[in-house]
This record gives C-alpha cells, structure tokens and sequence, in this order.
C-alpha cells in the first residue's frame, strides 16, 4: 500500500513538471516581429494574380508540392522572394521560378506564370540570396 501511494505522489508530481508551460504575452516570434520571415535582404513587392482564378500556392517551388491554398486573378499580396524551381510549360512559355508569399504565417508558392510584373527574379531577388 505504502509502494502505491509513493508511486501516485510521485506521478502526480511528474504530471506537474511536465505539464506545459501557459503562452506568454511575448511578441518574439518571426511572423509578429520580421513580416519578411527572415528573408532580411528582400523588402518584399506587392504583386498581382493574372491570367486566372483558382491558381494553386504550394508549400514549395514545384508542382509535386501540396497546394496551401488558391488564389483568384486579381489577388494582391505582399510576395518576398522568387525561388527556382520546377519548370512549368504553359501555352508554350516555360517558366521556372516560383514567388513566395506568406499567408498567416505559412509560406506558399506561385508559379511566376500567374503573377504580374512586379514579381519575379528581377524584383523581388532570388530567396537563397542570389
């Protein structure tokens, strides 16, 4: 009996020490501190969705990645960066980067064939910092 007793004491103390820890009212994290999630050499342009409705975001630079999200023509948001990627062959024009944005906090992928001029390459820098 007194083995049992021990035992719960002491469980139930564990229980404590592992119980997690409330959230603070800290601000430290990348998203609420750094809008550019760390790219700090990129200030980021504000792009365009063209050409079509339902363009997939992927959670990387490729179509084999799963899609995020969707985005209609005329969606505007705040893209970072352009990653090279898989190449996308559309109508006869190939195209291999991909521009990333961050929606709430997660970063997604469009391919450079349905974003206007302000993203790309030449704009937004390349995400690896070349």
């Amino acid at each position: 009996m007194k083995l049992a007793a021990l035992l719960a004491s002491s469980l139930l103390c564990a229980g404590v020490w592992a119980a997690p820890a409330t959230k603070s009212d800290d601000k430290s994290s990348t998203s609420e501190i750094d809008p550019h999630h760390g790219y700090v050499n990129h200030e980021g342009h504000t792009c365009e969705i063209i050409d079509e409705d339902d363009v997939k975001c992927r959670a990387g630079p490729s179509t084999e990645f799963d899609i995020v999200t969707t985005f209609n023509k005329g969606f505007k948001g705040t893209f970072i960066c352009a990653e090279k990627g898989k190449c996308v062959l559309i109508d006869g024009l190939e195209n291999c980067t991909w521009d990333l944005i961050y929606i709430l906090g997660v970063p997604c992928y469009v391919s450079g064939h349905y974003t206007d001029s302000e993203c790309g390459v030449a704009k937004l820098g390349l995400c690896s910092g070349g």
